[in-house]
């Protein structure tokens, strides 16, 4: 990042950040190109490789040459971050409340594990 300070978060309330997300997305469409669902998956789908290049290096199973190319945990929270981002705008834009999905998933996923799932062998 440049010499400018980065903008201080002032909440870490879900729906504030969703908010902002989606101020922050009108707020790109209304100056760029308007990105539709499939650029936005697309856009997604960039991230998480970008998410798995940076884990790679971190984790040292992926090395290059260049001190200054070598990803450092800011380049993996970087990444979840903007994954965070497309995801939040694809879920608004197919009328999904996130949250209550995510909710949903974590009792599944719980009771699977309650059932023994995936227990080693």
């Amino acid at each position: 990042m440049s010499n400018m300070s980065k903008p201080q978060l002032k909440t870490h309330n879900f729906q504030e950040l969703v908010r902002k997300t989606l101020v922050l997305r009108d707020r790109f469409r209304a100056q760029s190109t308007d990105f539709d669902k499939r650029d936005r998956v697309l856009d997604l789908v960039e991230e998480v490789g970008e998410l798995a290049h940076a884990i790679l290096m971190v984790e040292g199973r992926k090395q290059v040459n260049v001190e200054s190319k070598q990803a450092q945990i800011e380049d993996v929270a970087d990444a979840l971050a903007d994954i965070l981002f497309d995801m939040v705008v694809l879920a608004e834009d197919y009328g999904i409340e996130l949250e209550r999905e995510y909710g949903e998933m974590l009792v599944r996923l719980e009771e699977r594990i309650n059932e023994g799932e995936f227990d080693k062998k």
